[in-house]
């Protein structure tokens, strides 16, 4: 039996409802990718305050810098260990999940985001 040949508007249509598809399913991995970047990003943030307060309370002052958090190590039951263990790091500054870095307050002991829409948390 031979094939039917499809008609112009039938290929106009499929194409069109390729095209819809993609689209749709490239916008809601784009959403879900924002998501998860917001997510670590609280992670982070939540991790970096913490060990804040712990060098804060080791060593009775706040640390001047991130960077002398991040250089810096306490002792514990004989054990050394970093206050910041791992983190996106480029040149020497700590980067958020969407590649801006942190910033930090010395007087306040704050460490925030400069990433479009979390610069509040």
């Amino acid at each position: 039996m031979p094939k039917k040949k499809r008609s112009p508007f039938e290929i106009f249509v499929i194409t069109v409802l390729v095209i819809l598809c993609l689209s749709l399913g490239v916008g809601i991995f784009a959403g879900r990718t924002r998501v998860q970047k917001g997510r670590l990003l609280m992670q982070e943030l939540s991790m970096l305050r913490s060990s804040i307060s712990l060098y804060s309370v080791l060593n009775s002052k706040l640390p001047k810098s991130l960077d002398e958090l991040k250089n810096s190590t306490y002792t514990i039951d004989d054990v050394q260990k970093p206050y910041i263990e791992f983190f996106n790091d480029t040149n020497q500054d700590l980067i958020d999940p969407f590649g801006k870095p942190y910033s930090y307050n010395p007087k306040k002991g704050w460490v925030s985001s400069a990433s479009e829409g979390y610069e509040r948390w």
